[in-house]
């Protein structure tokens, strides 16, 4: 496992915001573990290795104004790139931190490769117009709705998504995606062998019994890989970060060999 300085540790919580939302140098501070930290957050950003990848624009001070010494472009650069991304401000020139505000969450998401018969079932996903996996193979999952726990999560999009009603789910690790194309994304990884049911046709994509050895040719998401050859060696409770500049895996840090089971 991989150290973080302290420069690290805010980019890490940087490349967190959202499109559409805006946080401040104290909550950035906080996040990264040292509330005093907020002038040691302004000097990271100011000094950002990669301004188009880590989002430092959607940093601002405690009472939603931008810095006048925005160092990729000055102050009017800052509020042109929120206001591209739908954020408003005031005639005071602010942001409105109840409305724009982020909470410190990311986008989560379940993933399951449920196991039959040496096969893992995959989803090709080839259907959907608008879909950031187009193309790809991956394991069957989705989006956690509001107040649903991920292994709720799990169990309701495998059985919407294949007609299969798991039985038991096992719990492998926790995998966080850090892309410059896409909002920061948190996946629970789970594999399963019980369920029961027959295959339904799926509106995400074509679903197949791929034989596991045979997974890796496939065209996959590069991280994939990574967590892949992490369950062929029977690994749990791991907690990867891969980072993306576009469909080019960059970066793969473990920061746990013992992540939680979510509660």
């Amino acid at each position: 496992m991989e150290d973080e300085n302290s420069f690290e540790k805010i980019y890490r919580i940087v490349r967190r915001i959202p499109r559409g939302k805006v946080a401040t140098y104290g909550q950035i501070a906080r996040l990264a573990g040292n509330a005093r930290w907020s002038r040691v957050v302004g000097y990271a950003l100011h000094v950002n290795p990669q301004p188009g990848v880590i989002p430092c624009h959607r940093v601002l001070n405690r009472d939603g104004k931008p810095s006048s010494a925005f160092a990729f472009g000055g102050e009017n650069r800052q509020i042109a790139l929120l206001e591209a991304e739908g954020v408003k401000f005031g005639q005071d020139g602010c942001v409105d931190l109840g409305k724009y505000g982020w909470n410190g969450s990311m986008i989560a998401t379940t993933l399951c490769y449920l196991e039959q018969d040496g096969k893992y079932l995959m989803l090709h996903r080839v259907k959907k117009h608008q879909d950031p996996n187009k193309g790809k193979w991956i394991g069957v999952g989705g989006h956690i709705e509001n107040g649903e726990r991920p292994e709720e999560c799990a169990f309701r999009e495998i059985l919407e998504e294949t007609g299969l009603s798991v039985l038991h789910l096992s719990f492998r690790g926790i995998v966080d995606f850090y892309n410059s194309q896409y909002d920061a994304e948190r996946m629970y990884l789970y594999t399963s062998d019980a369920f029961t049911g027959e295959l339904i046709e799926c509106a995400e994509g074509e679903l197949a019994w791929i034989p596991v050895g045979e997974v890796p040719k496939l065209n996959l998401w590069e991280g994939d890989r990574v967590f892949l050859n992490y369950l062929s060696e029977g690994k749990t409770g791991f907690h990867l970060e891969l980072y993306y500049l576009g469909d080019d895996l960059v970066k793969v840090r473990e920061i746990s060999e013992d992540a939680a089971y979510p509660e």
